[in-house]
Order: C-alpha cells, then sequence, then structure tokens
C-alpha cells in the first residue's frame, strides 16, 4: 500500500514539474516568433519568475503565451503597432510587479486580462488611441498607482468593476471622450491622491462609490466640460491638497457638503464661469493654505462661512467680479501671509471683521476699486515680515489698518493714486526694519506713521502733495540707507525734528521746491556719505548736521542746487558764519576757520576776556590752550564748535570748524 502512495506522489509531482514549470528568468518578446514558439522554448511553463516585456513592431497577438498563470515580475506591453487585442493571456492570474500598457495604437481593448485578480505594482495605461474597453473584470487589488491617461476612444472606466483597493494614486488624464467615471463604483480605498485632469468632455464624477475612502488629495483640473462636481464619496477629513482649477464650464462646487477638514492646501484657480464656492459650508479649517486666483465670474464667497482658521496663506488674487467678503465672517486666524491681489471689484474688505491675526505678510496690491482697509480693525497680531499696500488707485487713507509693535521686514506704501492720509490705528513705539512710502501722487501728509521710533532704512520719494515730513516726529534714528527724492512740493524736513542717527548714506535729491534743510536739529551722525544734488530751489544747506558732518571730513556728493548749496565748499563757507555778533563783534576776525588747530584773534584782548569752546551738544572742551593771542584746539577732535567770548564791554560767538 505504501508503494503505491509512493508512486502515485512521484506521479503528481511529475505532471507539476511539467504543467507548473517556472521560468525564473526575466523574458523579452520582439517579435511574433518568439511569442509563437514560447511553449516550445518554455514547455509546460506556466508561472515566470521575473518580468515580461513584449515590444515589436511585428508582434500581432499573444496566443502562444496562453498557458502563463503569474510573472513574479512586471508585465510591460509597449509600442505594438499591430497588436489589437491582448487574446492568450486568459489564463494569468497576477502580476506581482507593474502593468504597463502603452503606446500600441490598434489594441482596443484589454479583456484577455480579464482573469488577473491582482497587481502588486502599478497599472499604468497610457497612450493607447485605439483602446475602448479596459475588461480588467475581476481585478480586485492594486498596489501602487492607476494611471489612465492619453486614451481618445474611451468613453468610461467599465471593465475595473470589481476593483475595491488602490494602494497610492488614482491618475485620470488626457480622455477625450471619456465622460464620467462609471466603472469605478466599487472602489473602497484609495491610499493615495485622485487626480481627474484634462478630460475635456468630462461632465461629471458620477461612478465613484459612496464608501470610497481617500489617503490624500483631489485634484480635478482642465476638464472644460466639467459643470459640477456631484458624484464624489462624503468625505469629512482630506488628507492632501485639494485643487479645483482651469474646469471652463464649472458654476459651482457641490459634493463637498460634509467636508469639515483639509489638512493641506485648498487652491480654486481658474475656472471661468465658476460664481461662488458654495458647497463647502461644512468646511472650518484648513491646514494648508486657500488660494483663489484668476475666477473671472466669482462674485462671492458663498460656502466659506464656517471657516474659523487657515494655518497657512489665504490669497485672493485675479478675481475681477469678486465684490465683498462678507461670508469671511466666522474667520479668526490666519498664520501665514494675507494677500489680496488684482481683485477689480472689492471696494472693501468687511467681512473680515473677527479676523484676530495674521502670522506672516499683509500684502493689499492692484485692487482699483478698494477705498479704504476698514475690516481689519480687529485684527491685533501681524508676525510680519512684511506689510505692502500698492497700486491701489482708488485707495484713499488705511482706516481699519492697525500695526504691530514689530515689523522686521518692509512696510511699503507705493503707487496708491488716490491716497491722501496714511491715519490708521496703531500701536505706540512702532519699530520697522524698512519704511518706503512713495509715487502716491495725491499723499499731503505723513500723520498716522507718529508713533515711529526707529526704522531701518527710510524711503519717501514721488509723493507730488508732499509739503514736509511731519507725521515721522517720533523718529529717532535709521540704522541704514536715507532717500527723500522727487517729492515736488516738499519744502524742509520739518518732521524728522527728533532723528539723532542715520547709520549709512542719506540722500536728499531732486525735491524742485525744497528750500531749506530745517528739521533735524538734533541728527549728530550720519555712517556713510551725504547727498544734496538737484535740487533747485535749495539755498539754505548750513545747518548742524550739514555742517558736522563736512566738517569731520566725511563722504559727500553736493551740487545741482541753488546759490548756496552748490558745493561742500560753499557750505563750509555759511557754516562758519557767526552768531550773536553784535557792535564790536563784527569787526574781530579769528582765522583760518575752518583750522587744523591754530586760530589766530584780532580785534579784541584776549587777556581781559572770558573764552569758551562747546560743542554742538553744549558740552564745554577743556583740551585747548591760549599764547600770544592765539588759541590752538589742536587736541580737540574734528568737528563744529562754538567759540565765546566775554568781557565787561560785549560778548559774541563764532562757530568755528576743526578739520
Amino acid at each position: 500500500m505504501k508503494k503505491i502512495y509512493f508512486l502515485l506522489l512521484l506521479a503528481l509531482s511529475y505532471q507539476c514539474m511539467v504543467i507548473c514549470q517556472t521560468c525564473q528568468d526575466n523574458i523579452n518578446f520582439t517579435r511574433q516568433g518568439q511569442i509563437d514558439s514560447f511553449q516550445i522554448n518554455f514547455p509546460g511553463c506556466s508561472q515566470i519568475g521575473g518580468g515580461v516585456r513584449i515590444e515589436g513592431s511585428s508582434i500581432s497577438n499573444v496566443f502562444g503565451l496562453n498557458t502563463v498563470s503569474s510573472i513574479g515580475g512586471s508585465l510591460l506591453i509597449l509600442n505594438n503597432s499591430k497588436l489589437k487585442s491582448l487574446a492568450g493571456l486568459e489564463s494569468l492570474v497576477s502580476i506581482d510587479g507593474h502593468l504597463t500598457i502603452e503606446s500600441n495604437s490598434v489594441l482596443k481593448d484589454l479583456s484577455g486580462l480579464s482573469n488577473v485578480r491582482s497587481i502588486s505594482g502599478l497599472l499604468v495605461l497610457d497612450g493607447n488611441p485605439s483602446l475602448t474597453y479596459i475588461g480588467l473584470i475581476l481585478l480586485t487589488h492594486i498596489g501602487d498607482d492607476l494611471r489612465i491617461w492619453n486614451s481618445p476612444q474611451l468613453m468610461n472606466l467599465s471593465g475595473l468593476n470589481s476593483l475595491r483597493q488602490i494602494g497610492a494614486s488614482l491618475s485620470i488624464k488626457n480622455n477625450g471622450k471619456l465622460s464620467n467615471l462609471s466603472g469605478l463604483e466599487s472602489i473602497e480605498i484609495i491610499g493615495g491622491d485622485l487626480n481627474v485632469i484634462d478630460n475635456p468632455n468630462l461632465s461629471g464624477l458620477t461612478g465613484l462609490g459612496n464608501n470610497l475612502s481617500i489617503g490624500g488629495g483631489i485634484r480635478i483640473t482642465g476638464n472644460d466640460n466639467l459643470q459640477y462636481i456631484s458624484g464624489l464619496p462624503l468625505i469629512q477629513t482630506l488628507h492632501g491638497r485639494l485643487e479645483i482649477s482651469n474646469n471652463n464650464s464649472l458654476t459651482n462646487i457641490s459634493g463637498f457638503d460634509s467636508l469639515y477638514y483639509i489638512d493641506d492646501d485648498l487652491y480654486i484657480s481658474g475656472n471661468q464661469l465658476l460664481f461662488n464656492l458654495s458647497g463647502f459650508y461644512s468646511l472650518h479649517y484648513i491646514f494648508g493654505s486657500l488660494d483663489i486666483y484668476n475666477n473671472i465670474s466669482l462674485t462671492s464667497l458663498t460656502g466659506l462661512d464656517s471657516i474659523t482658521g487657515i494655518n497657512g496663506d489665504l490669497t485672493f488674487k485675479g478675481n475681477p467680479s469678486l465684490i465683498d467678503l462678507s461670508e469671511l465672517k466666522s474667520l479668526h486666524h490666519i498664520g501665514g501671509s494675507l494677500t489680496f491681489d488684482s481683485n477689480d471689484k472689492l471696494s472693501e474688505l468687511s467681512g473680515m471683521n473677527y479676523l484676530e491675526s495674521i502670522g506672516k505678510t499683509i500684502s493689499i496690491k492692484n485692487n482699483s476699486s478698494l477705498i479704504d482697509l476698514s475690516g481689519l480693525e480687529n485684527l491685533s497680531f501681524i508676525g510680519g515680515p512684511d506689510i505692502l499696500i500698492i497700486g491701489n488707485n482708488n485707495l484713499q487713507n488705511l482706516s481699519g489698518l492697525k500695526l504691530p509693535k514689530t515689523i522686521t521686514g518692509s512696510f511699503i506704501i507705493t503707487g496708491n493714486l488716490s491716497l491722501t492720509s496714511l491715519s490708521f490705528s496703531e500701536y505706540p513705539k512702532i519699530i520697522i526694519k524698512d519704511l518706503i512710502v512713495g509715487s502716491n501722487p495725491s499723499l499731503s501728509s505723513l500723520t498716522g506713521l507718529d508713533s515711529i521710533l526707529s526704522v531701518g532704512r527710510l524711503q519717501i520719494f514721488s509723493n507730488g502733495e508732499l509739503h514736509n515730513l511731519t507725521g515721522l516726529d517720533a523718529l529717532v534714528s535709521i540704522k541704514g540707507d536715507v532717500d527723500i527724492s522727487k517729492n515736488d512740493q516738499l519744502e524742509n524736513l520739518f518732521g524728522l525734528g527728533s532723528l539723532k542717527s542715520v547709520g549709512n548714506d542719506f540722500s536728499i535729491t531732486h525735491n524742485p521746491n525744497l528750500s531749506s534743510l530745517d528739521g533735524p536739529d538734533l541728527l549728530t551722525s550720519i555712517g556713510g556719505e551725504l547727498f544734496i544734488l538737484f535740487n533747485n530751489k535749495l539755498s539754505g544747506c548750513s545747518v548742524m548736521s550739514v555742517c558736522d558732518h563736512l566738517s569731520s571730513g566725511r563722504p559727500n556728493n553736493i551740487g545741482g542746487n541753488f546759490s548756496g548749496c552748490l558745493s561742500a565748499n560753499e557750505v563750509l563757507e555759511a557754516c562758519t558764519v557767526g552768531t550773536n555778533d553784535p557792535g564790536k563783534g563784527n569787526q574781530i576776525l579769528i582765522y583760518p576757520n575752518p583750522t587744523q588747530g591754530r586760530l589766530s584773534i584780532k580785534g579784541i584782548n584776549l587777556i581781559e576776556t572770558k573764552i569758551s569752546v562747546t560743542d554742538l551738544r553744549g558740552i564745554n572742551m577743556d583740551n585747548w590752550t591760549l599764547e600770544n593771542n592765539k588759541i590752538d584746539i589742536s587736541n580737540i577732535p574734528n568737528g563744529i564748535y562754538f567759540i565765546s567770548f566775554l568781557n565787561n564791554s560785549f560778548s559774541f560767538t563764532r562757530r568755528i570748524i576743526k578739520i
């Protein structure tokens, strides 16, 4: 009996060796004859341990592979111009690598793969211009992506009706006749993203199952005939980016009614007929950014009523029909930047009245109907670095904006044609890295900047109605450059009365009505070069700060101004004119002035006179000597000083320059 069992087992083993023979290596088929002789060359081979590549201009069928039940690697069917069907692969059940079917010009259907149940890697159907039917009717599992691309005759996705799980992303792209997604009803899990891109005849997303779980994001873009997005499953949390863009027939966004949270960005752009965002009524929080770009028919933000927070940026750009923001009434927090750019009909920002904090920059640019910034009154924190108010042609004032205590970047107010006032709500004692106010032709005052103590760089240019710098009265220090230029009506520098130091260059150029540099009376230090150029009416340059800079031999460039300020030498000469010179003081000579150390005095008996030398701060200088009616100040540092004479007959003071 044992002998019979042994012989039976031996017979079965021999039969499996013949029928179930495994071919271990990768196999490449480049000619039809290789496929036809497969069973001769590999007798009994049903399990191919490696991969299979079928690619050849002479290959017209795969009947010779009808014994293959599994492939241990990938199956690649590429560039076969005569292959019309995959009949002959009906025994194939599993593929442990990828299945790629690409660029087979006459291949019409894939029903020869009707018994394949699982694909461990990718399933790629790409560039098969004659494909009309997929036919993988028993396929339940794909380990990686499913990509259905560039199949212009494919009208639906029937043939995938048993598919339940896609390990990574589902991508449906550039299929010219695809009108819906029917055939995908059984899918329960997409591990990655859902991408529906550039399918010009797609009218809806009908075909996706109600129980579908999506592990990543959703991208719906470039589907010209897509009018609505209904058909999506009931998704409460989206774990990736949601993009809806360039769908030229899309009028509304319904289908996201249950969406509560997005773990990445929400990007809505280039949908020409979209007029509102209804469909997002349940959306409360976006962990990434909310970007709404170039939707030319969008008039309102209906649908965003429940959003309380955005962790990234909030951007509205190029929406020419957007009128107001009233639907953002629940928004309290923006973690990134807030940007309004080129929204032509947006006249106000009301609707954002409950916004309390912005983590980064505010940028308000090129909104031609915006009148003021009302709507931002409750904003108590701006993280910076920048606040940019640029090119808003009808903006009249900045009321509604509340400045933070510190702006670590730039505060730029430029190109706002109707801006007359900078008045806004602000904290006291503000520190700003860069303050730039320019090309605002109607701006007549800087009032509103009264609390700025320190800036890194100051630029005031091309403000046509600005007569002085009143409004900068609290400014004490400028750490970098100062540029005051091309302000047609500027007459003086009043408003800089508290300024004590400039860290780098100080430029005053091309101000045609500037007649005096009066204003910065406390300025004692200019760290870089002093430029006073092409101010046609400027004659009064011999103010203390300029005299001190020139007398110290620091770099300068002075010219193109009116008489009295045509050159550094001319200014220095004016700097030596005395003060408090009554009566006999006019007969006294003190020379040379400027001096390198020794001053000769004529017209007064110095022995009977009290003499004092003080600096610009009024501090007495003691390290000078008197001998033979000469005063030696060689040991005093270079700079501007006052020498005062007092006796029983008169008193007077002269300004001297030590070089």
